[in-house]
């Protein structure tokens, strides 16, 4: 299950974020569509806020051109 995906398309791959403080603005490349969210993680299946957060499935030659 991905971290995050846009909430109208579902893409979970071409997905950038700009930092403000508390929030962080998401664009969708695929539609195009942009939100915020928190940067408090969540469970995504009970809500629960007793969690940590962990890199699931890394590629680093794929992840290399992104990291900024």
């Amino acid at each position: 299950m991905p971290v995050v995906d846009c909430p109208v398309c579902g893409e979970d791959d071409d997905l950038s974020g700009d930092r403000h403080d508390d929030r962080i603005m998401l664009t969708c490349g695929a539609c195009g569509h942009r939100w915020d969210r928190g940067t408090h993680l969540v469970c995504r299946l009970c809500g629960s806020d007793d969690i940590e957060g962990y890199v699931e499935d890394i590629d680093l030659g794929v992840l290399r051109g992104r990291i900024r």
